[in-house]
């Protein structure tokens, strides 16, 4: 082989070398809004979050989250309020990131407010798959004000809608703590392995 063949061949390998480096760091970069966004939800102090999940085309089913500080309160319908200490949003699982493929989708007026969505994919922990999302964020604060989230767990298929606000002025339930009995099993959603469900506590963003 020669001298200048030896040398472009090289040269096409740090090229091709140089493109994945900043393919891997274009997706990085499109998902840092939406990690963030998913960090700044998980530090804010007041959370009221309102979902609406459909299954197998069933008859909706509401559920709601409220987080206190270190504490998060969850019912589904109009059942008597669950307690326990509050759960974060792994970004991370298994050293493999929990939100990839994001994609910037568009901006809309929410409200009063102006948001800019994405589409993702989110690895969830239990049980183990991967679920498209979509989220609007907003320009202003950085928070999730909606997401949208398509399930599939072990072949029920529906979709999940959720709203989000940040009142601190919301009234905290009045629930013993700790829990006089242990609340129900789930992960931890947005948005954890939070699933959705009775067995789970609502949130993926």
């Amino acid at each position: 082989m020669s001298i200048k063949m030896s040398i472009a061949l090289r040269l096409a390998a740090v090229a091709v070398s140089l493109f994945a480096s900043e393919l891997a760091q274009a997706n990085s970069d499109e998902c840092a809004p939406v990690r963030d966004a998913i960090a700044r939800l998980g530090a804010a102090t007041f959370v009221q979050q309102h979902g609406i999940v459909t299954r197998n085309g069933a008859r909706p089913v509401a559920s709601d989250l409220l987080a206190f500080g270190d504490l998060e309160y969850w019912r589904e319908g109009t059942e008597d309020w669950e307690v326990r200490t509050r759960q974060q949003i792994p970004l991370v699982l298994d050293s493999l990131d929990t939100v990839f493929e994001c994609e910037r989708t568009g901006s809309e007026i929410l409200g009063s407010a102006v948001a800019t969505s994405f589409a993702y994919k989110r690895l969830m922990p239990v049980p183990r798959g991967v679920r498209n999302v979509r989220m609007w964020i907003s320009d202003n604060t950085g928070l999730p004000i909606r997401s949208y989230v398509e399930i599939d767990p072990e072949g029920t298929k529906g979709t999940a809608e959720y709203t989000f606000s940040y009142d601190s002025d919301a009234v905290q339930p009045s629930v013993a703590w700790p829990p006089i009995r242990p609340g129900r099993s789930g992960d931890p959603d947005l948005l954890q392995g939070r699933q959705l469900g009775r067995a789970d506590r609502p949130t993926d963003h």
